[in-house]
This record gives structure tokens, C-alpha cells and sequence, in this order.
């Protein structure tokens, strides 16, 4: 019951809203604007009750002291009616008001309070706890007496809660006449389909966009006007804003219930700066944007030698299973070219990149649909640009055999046991909704008794496959030699080197760790500053290797939820990406971590017998928020196939 149709938890998605019912659910929060929400939710059957506040030191900074003030208010509600029925409960343990992609914790950044309830739980109707036998009316009715205390509460202080609402907004205002920083600017490197989802993110939450009205220059980064957009900060949701793009590297705090940051920019892999007060002024605030939709391009004349289109743009994997399903002979280009685009006298040459799908219609089969080109243009907003000849000016010609065919990928996602849900249900909802890309659910159990033939790619979310036995190593591995494409993402990754590759062990980083006095009691502590729970670091990419064509810059924020490294490669031509030195762009990681990942691989494309190995260390489809790693995934389906066999340096000579 916790997980929507894709397996995600929506408790987590107010702040990011990839889904139908949490944009519902904040559509109507707006509309209404709250002024108390409460959150209701169950826990461990050996707990007891909690109700908030939760850990003060894990507040989130950018929620106002007010807001806590009338948390501690409604907290003794609760405690007088859960006292009179004798009920055990607790507060300001175990629960932070820190993430605010949660139901407790939104309203907090948007005038509201939000207070969160946790209730152990009977798991059906009865059940045996170190408090007794627990049962399901029991559960329910601690609930319903904590509903009833929000509401005399909420009524008691009323003036103070619509004060503090009031409050709020205005002193947003104030807080934004006093900032030095008076708007942020956006880019995508001319990614539309990346801008639209970031844009249409903010719009949800009722935040103020402006395209770019004037080109402008911020620490060496260029804006043109008319392509970046402009998030200016003196508005109602000021509060919200600063949330949504500030990097987090300072904390009091080395423990998270969630994440340590959530920098939408950087989710979406886009260029953004601060406008200082100094650079600022009104010119720069063109258009207002209100909605946030694919602009169609012209449709290519139909007589060309060729078609192409660039794989810069986020929905160019759409575009191009679109051609492939419908029964089109596609190249994808893996070195770069100059050639002359257009048709008759309109001609200009431009120069196309690695990535960029080729369709020469001198190999097309009989009876493709016409319309499908329709389609790109209309649907996707790819722009697929005529060629009148295959003779290039520079690079390779279109007949050259680095343009390399691009099949139709069948996929199959394994599922059910030792595999996380929550990160299968991500690949399952971007490969479904995203790209419209048909995808079978496979349980685990059944991979060793069926015939993988049937697939051309296997995708291992992370997940706990060591438990699954020999059988389902050896059939993942027959089916790699093959000829089949295995992605492992996260700990499928990890698993890959040891059951597939044969290699064992992390990369052996050595770093000290400060020595100082250690107690029991400070175990917990100690142990969560060494966990990566949440955060945002610097990936840079090998542009050459097809698992990265498609990125305008080398440099990718990733999102890391472990500690965990690959094993040391000697072959360095396997590696795809590399953590930056040192990793971190926002969120919470000890200086011990920040050695041990500096430098280290964070994607590995290799050859294994006729099929080809990915291993992708963080989860590029977290949440479904993060827009600017999803190409290495679709690259990894689309371009795995094709990956040539390397060879270490030192076996040149031999």
C-alpha cells in the first residue's frame, strides 16, 4: 500500500512531483493553502508513537523559528489526549524536519505546518510486541485521537497560525530585498526537452520563471537571451526557491532520515549562477513563462538521401526507438563529421558529434511508416535535419562503417526477490513513461529457467543478488558471452565484478582517519559520519566512449546513496567516468570519503565474450528527479551493443 503503480514512495516525491498524484496532491495544496497538514504513517511494531517535533539539529535551516514555535504548541495537544488514554509516545528522536520532499516537511517551506505522525504497526490485524500484543484498532485509534488534538490545537492558537502564515510570505519578500543573490539563471546546453521538465517543476510549485531577457555573463558562464531561463527571487515563494537551488556543504548535523540535499540544477545536469545585486536589473527578466511544453519543430522535406538528428537533446532515445519500432534502419555515429544539410539551394554545412542517429533511406525496408518523422517533430521536439548527399566535407562519410546500426532493444528488468523495488521501479517508470520503450519484468527466481535469448538487454537494479545462487550468475553470464548487453546499477553493479567479470574487492584507497576519543555512546554517531546518505557529486566523463555520447561537458553531478567504490580496472579504456578530486557539489560527506572516492571509477562499458558489461555505480534514475544522468543509461541500452573490445597499455607489446 505504501508504493504507487512504479513501486516509487510518493512520500517522497512532493518536492520533485514526477507523478500524477503528487501533482494532484500539491496542486490542491495550493489552491488551498493550508494552514496545519498533518502526515500520517507507520513504523517498527517494537516502536511506540511519535509525533513531532523531531531531532532539533536536523531542522531544516531555511524553516522559520515560528514554525517550530507552534510544532511544540500542538505537541502538547497530543500529549494531553494520548496521556488520558494512557498510550506510550515520544518525540524529538529519530525524525527530521530536514528534506522537504516530504508530506511533514513541504508545508513548512510554503507557510504551513506540517507535523508528522508515526504509529507502530500491528502489519494486519494482530501482533506480538515488546509492549504487549498490538493490534490494528489499536493503531488506528492513536491516529484518530492525534487527528482530533491537531484540529483543538490548530483552533486554540488559531490567530497564531494565520500570523505566521502571513508572516511568512511577507518577511520571503523582505529576506529577498535583503539577499546580495537577486535571481538564478538556467541553461541546459540547449537541451529543450531537460529545460521543460526543470521548468515545469517550478511552475508546479507556483514559482516565478522569466526567460532570459538580455544576454548576460556570470563567472565565465554565458547566458543567451531567449534560451536560459530566469528565476528571479523577490517572489512569494522565495523560501522554496533558495531550497530548490542552493549547493549544501555546511551542517550541524551528520545524520539524515532522507537526503542531504536535493539541488534541482544540478539533478537536471544544467549550467546555473547566481545574479549578484550587482549585475541585476529589471531588462533581464523577459517573458514570464506559464506553461512548459515541447516546442515542435519543421518537419524535414521527404525526399533526402539521409536523415539525422542529434543525440544532445533528452528525448532523442524517444526519437529514436520511435524509428526503430517502426521498422527503420538506424546508424548512430561514432566518430564526428562535417556534411551539408539541407535540400536544393537552402544547403549549409554544420558539424555533427558523436551520438548523432543517422538514417540513410537507401537501406530502409518496404512499407516504413512515413509518419513516424511527424512524430519526432511534433512529439519530441527533435529537430531531424535533411541530407542531400553521404559525402561528408570533414570526417566520416555516411556509408563509413563507424556509423554502426542501432537495433531495437528488448529489455528485461529483473525483479522480486533481492532486488530493491524502489530502484526497479525507477529504470521501469523512465524506460514506460519517459521513452515509451517496452520493458519485461523478470523475477529473479525465473532467470536461471528461461531462455534470456529472447532479450537483448538484462538490467540489474541495485539490489542483494548474492543470495540468488550459482544458477542465476552462470545463466546472467551465458547470456553476456552470448552477445546480450548486462547493465548493473548500484550494488548490480558491484555484483557484475565478482558472480560476471570475476574480480573482487573495492579500490584500495588508503586514508586515515582522525584519531580521537571513541565511546559507546557515541558509536551511532561516529558510524553515520562515514554513511553517504544523499549526496551530490562531480562525475567527469570520457566524451569518446559511447556510454557518454550526447553530453555537451565532461563534468556530470551524480547522486551517490553508498560508500561503496568498484574494484580496481587495469584498462583504463573501460572506464567511462571518473569521480572528481575532490567529489562534492552539495550534500553531507565525511573528508574520509571525500578521499576514498576522489579519482575512482564510477562507470565501467566493457566486452565480455560476444556481449558487453555496464556498470553504473550510482543511480542514475533516482526518484526519477535526476534528468541529467538518464543518458547514461539510454546510452548504455541504445550504444551498449555496440562497445569495442579494449585491451590494457601494458599488453600492447605482448
Amino acid at each position: 500500500g505504501r508504493t504507487n503503480h512504479y513501486w516509487f514512495d510518493l512520500n517522497r516525491d512532493w518536492l520533485l512531483l514526477q507523478h500524477p498524484e503528487s501533482r494532484n496532491r500539491v496542486r490542491n495544496f495550493h489552491r488551498w493553502k493550508p494552514n496545519l497538514l498533518t502526515d500520517h504513517h507507520e513504523m517498527g511494531t517494537d516502536s511506540t508513537f511519535f509525533f513531532q517535533p523531531g531531532v532539533r539539529s536536523r531542522k531544516n535551516p531555511l524553516i522559520p523559528e515560528g514554525n517550530l514555535d507552534l510544532t511544540y504548541r500542538l505537541a502538547e495537544f497530543h500529549a494531553q489526549a494520548l496521556d488520558a488514554e494512557g498510550r506510550l509516545y515520544y518525540n524529538e528522536e529519530s525524525f527530521d524536519d530536514f528534506y522537504p520532499g516530504k508530506g511533514s516537511t513541504y508545508p513548512d517551506l510554503n507557510g504551513a505546518v506540517g507535523i508528522l505522525f508515526e504509529q507502530a504497526s500491528s502489519r494486519g490485524h494482530l501482533q506480538e510486541s515488546v509492549n504487549g500484543d498490538l493490534s490494528f484498532p489499536f493503531g488506528i485509534k492513536n491516529q484518530f485521537l492525534t487527528s482530533l488534538s491537531s484540529v483543538r490545537g490548530a483552533v486554540a492558537d488559531r490567530m497564531a497560525f494565520l500570523q505566521h502564515q502571513s508572516r511568512f510570505f511577507q518577511e520571503s519578500i523582505a529576506q529577498a530585498d535583503a539577499w546580495d543573490t537577486k535571481a538564478y539563471l538556467v541553461d541546459t546546453d540547449g537541451d529543450a526537452g531537460r529545460l521543460q521538465y526543470l521548468v515545469d517543476n517550478l511552475l508546479r510549485h507556483q514559482v516565478e520563471v522569466h526567460r532570459l531577457g538580455q544576454d548576460l555573463t556570470v563567472g565565465g558562464r554565458s547566458y543567451r537571451a531567449g534560451e536560459a531561463v530566469v528565476v528571479p527571487l523577490r517572489q512569494g515563494q522565495h523560501v522554496l526557491v533558495r531550497s530548490l537551488f542552493e549547493e549544501l556543504t555546511e551542517f550541524t548535523d551528520s545524520t539524515f532520515y532522507d537526503v542531504s540535499t536535493w539541488s534541482l540544477p544540478l539533478a537536471f545536469g544544467a549550467s546555473f549562477d547566481r545574479v549578484a545585486r550587482g549585475q541585476w536589473r529589471p531588462e533581464l527578466l523577459g517573458d514570464r513563462v506559464t506553461s512548459s511544453g515541447v516546442e515542435p519543430v519543421a518537419v524535414a522535406p521527404s525526399d533526402a538521401y539521409a536523415y539525422a538528428f542529434r543525440w544532445t537533446d533528452y528525448h532523442a532515445p524517444r526519437a529514436l526507438h520511435r524509428l526503430l519500432a517502426s521498422g527503420y534502419r538506424a546508424r548512430v555515429a561514432t566518430e564526428a563529421f562535417r556534411i551539408p544539410v539541407g535540400l536544393g539551394n537552402d544547403r549549409r554545412i554544420e558539424s555533427f558529434d558523436r551520438g548523432t542517429i543517422v538514417v540513410p533511406m537507401g537501406i530502409q525496408p518496404s512499407g516504413v511508416d512515413p509518419t513516424v518523422f511527424q512524430a519526432i517533430a511534433e512529439d519530441d521536439g527533435i529537430d531531424v535535419l535533411p541530407f542531400a548527399t553521404g559525402y561528408a566535407e570533414q570526417g566520416i562519410d555516411l556509408g563509413s562503417p563507424s556509423l554502426r546500426p542501432v537495433d531495437e532493444p528488448r529489455i528485461a528488468l529483473v525483479v522480486g526477490s533481492g532486488v530493491s523495488a524502489y530502484d526497479a521501479g525507477e529504470v521501469w517508470h523512465l524506460l514506460d513513461v519517459r521513452f515509451g520503450i517496452p520493458v519485461s519484468l523478470v523475477e529473479s527466481e525465473r532467470i536461471a529457467r528461461i531462455d534470456l535469448s529472447a532479450y537483448t538487454h538484462v538490467v540489474l537494479p541495485g539490489g542483494f543478488y548474492g543470495r540468488l545462487g550459482d544458477g542465476f550468475a552462470d545463466a546472467l553470464r551465458s547470456f553476456t558471452r552470448g552477445g546480450g548487453t548486462l547493465i548493473g546499477l548500484e550494488s548490480g553493479a558491484r555484483w557484475i565484478d565478482s558472480a560476471i567479470r570475476g574480480r573482487s574487492g573495492e579500490a584500495d584507497v588508503e586514508v586515515a582517519a582522525p584519531e580521537r576519543e571513541r565511546t559507546y555512546a557515541g558509536y551511532r554517531t561516529d558510524r553515520a559520519e562515514q554513511l553517504v546518505s544523499g549526496t551530490i557529486v562531480e562525475a567527469n566523463l570520457d566524451l569518446t566512449n559511447p556510454i557518454a555520447y550526447g553530453y555537451a561537458r565532461a563534468d556530470l553531478p551524480v547522486f551517490r546513496t553508498d560508500a561503496a567504490l568498484l574494484p580496481p580496472v587495469d584498462n583504463p579504456y573501460e572506464v567511462v567516468a571518473r569521480y572528481s578530486e575532490p567529489p562534492r557539489l552539495s550534500g553531507y560527506i565525511s573528508a574520509e570519503n571525500q578521499e576514498r572516492l576522489a579519482g575512482q571509477p564510477a562507470i565501467l562499458a566493457s566486452r565480455l565474450g560476444a556481449g558487453s558489461v555496464i556498470q553504473i555505480l550510482d543511480n542514475p534514475n533516482f526518484r526519477a528527479i535526476w534528468y541529467g544522468p538518464t543518458k547514461l543509461f539510454m546510452n548504455s541500452i541504445f550504444f551498449g551493443p555496440i562497445l569495442q573490445s579494449t585491451s590494457a597499455p601494458s599488453t600492447f607489446f605482448e
